[in-house]
């Protein structure tokens, strides 16, 4: 497809793509859209926030892999709703899960 919207991806006529600025603005978009587990602090709280949010999910899904362990395994004994809320509430709050040691230390830093 030629040409381009507001952002992403254009491709010319040779078939390459280039990245052409994609301008997010900041606001309540959506209030609690998604899933808890991988939900921004900021997103959770319903305050302002930007693309930044699906960087935080983006590191929790990333964790997850490298570790090879999923944390609503840890967080969820019987798997229930309020399980996964309360520790989207601890997140929101600060907490942060262990990161596994075993990863190397430029993924970790990637990650945290």
């Amino acid at each position: 497809q030629q040409g381009g919207g507001e952002g992403g991806e254009e491709r010319g006529s040779a078939g390459a793509f280039r990245t052409t600025s994609l301008r997010l603005t900041t606001g309540t978009l959506s209030g609690r859209t998604g899933t808890l587990m991988y939900m921004a602090p900021e997103m959770y709280r319903q305050q302002e926030y930007s693309e930044k949010v699906d960087v935080f999910s983006f590191a929790v899904i990333m964790n997850e892999l490298f570790s090879k362990y999923m944390m609503v395994m840890a967080i969820s004994v019987n798997g229930t709703e309020e399980e996964i809320e309360a520790y989207a509430d601890r997140v929101a709050h600060g907490y942060r899960p262990p990161l596994n040691q075993l990863l190397p230390p430029e993924l970790r830093a990637l990650i945290a």
